[in-house]
């Protein structure tokens, strides 16, 4: 059984998108399959919108009052009946063949644990702006920050380094049972913008030996509107970007038994002695280069300042690789 799970928080009509591309795919013949509305809004906000969907879609709807994504997402791995989880966002909507697509890849991969399906972004209300730069790779691309995950026209399996993207993600509930669920320290709450619970999950399953495959005909557009496309918002994202990228390599080495006072003024250290010549870069830089390049320069510096705040945060807690209930779930 397929259990397509959608984590919602207040979005309403962008939801009501997402539920519509979601009814419209074709649907392969005898698909068992089920979809998990997961309102993470105290109010049950997305209560009706479920209702409205309840004659073209297998629909059941699930609230979780404990803010942040991935307590959501959790609650979903809990909730569901399937034997595979496939997460959509609420703001994505699905191309028409993605249901196809989907049991494609799950009939036709056994040996992967989980399945990262494209996205790309839909600009609504803008074209993308002359200095994006979507390409992966270091602090400067806007993969992330965008959600372009595009690794090309031809599904394949995913190399060990290669990210993932949870906006349009697939995980065998084995997956889960063998690597735990999704750490509630690494989410957004509410417009505290924490980044890397999806990298983390895959750093994990890949550590275990569990390997993905990218499926690219399960593709999903993620609705980006014109308040996103300014250049204060992409320096706020790698900012946020850097934080999380610290505290991951932290978990790292505390899952490896080699976390210190030490390692923590090490990093700092490390990060502050690449912060200045960062800095000086895009100073003395900026006034001679093009657009694109000036971006980069001051990502790189915010990506360095929250590398740098996060350095002597507490050793992580690795009981949050297992929320509540999720063993055997």
């Amino acid at each position: 059984m397929l259990s397509v799970v959608i984590t919602t928080f207040r979005r309403g009509e962008i939801l009501r998108r997402t539920l519509r591309s979601l009814a419209g795919c074709s649907r392969p013949a005898g698909l068992d399959w089920e979809v998990i509305l997961l309102d993470n809004s105290a109010g049950r906000e997305a209560e009706p919108i479920a209702r409205e969907f309840a004659a073209e879609l297998p629909i059941r709807y699930v609230c979780e009052t404990a803010p942040g994504v991935s307590n959501a997402r959790n609650r979903g791995i809990a909730e569901s009946r399937g034997d595979v989880l496939w997460f959509v966002d609420d703001d994505v909507e699905l191309a028409a063949g993605w249901l196809q697509a989907v049991e494609a890849a799950l009939r036709e991969r056994p040996e992967a644990g989980f399945f990262q399906g494209k996205v790309a972004p839909n600009w609504v209300d803008c074209p993308p702006p002359a200095w994006v730069n979507p390409g992966f790779g270091g602090p400067e691309s806007h993969a992330g920050t965008y959600l372009y995950f595009d690794l090309g026209p031809a599904s394949r399996p995913l190399a060990p380094t290669e990210p993932i993207i949870s906006a349009n993600l697939g995980v065998r509930r084995e997956v889960f049972r063998k690597v735990g669920g999704f750490r509630t320290d690494l989410c957004p709450i509410g417009k505290q913008h924490r980044l890397g619970g999806d990298t983390e999950f895959g750093d994990r399953a890949n550590s275990a030996g569990v390997r993905g495959a990218y499926v690219a005909e399960a593709a999903a557009l993620h609705y980006t509107p014109a308040a996103r496309a300014s250049i204060r918002f992409a320096l706020r994202w790698s900012y946020h970007h850097g934080r999380a990228s610290q505290q991951l390599k932290a978990i790292r080495w505390t899952r490896a038994g080699r976390y210190s006072a030490l390692f923590a003024l090490s990093e700092l250290a490390k990060n502050g002695l690449r912060f200045v010549p960062e800095l000086a870069a895009a100073v003395l830089g900026s006034p001679f280069v093009g657009v694109k390049r000036r971006v980069g320069f001051w990502m790189r510096v915010t990506y360095r300042w929250g590398r740098i705040t996060k350095c002597l945060a507490k050793r992580p807690d690795l009981a949050l690789d297992w929320p509540e209930g999720l063993r055997g779930g």
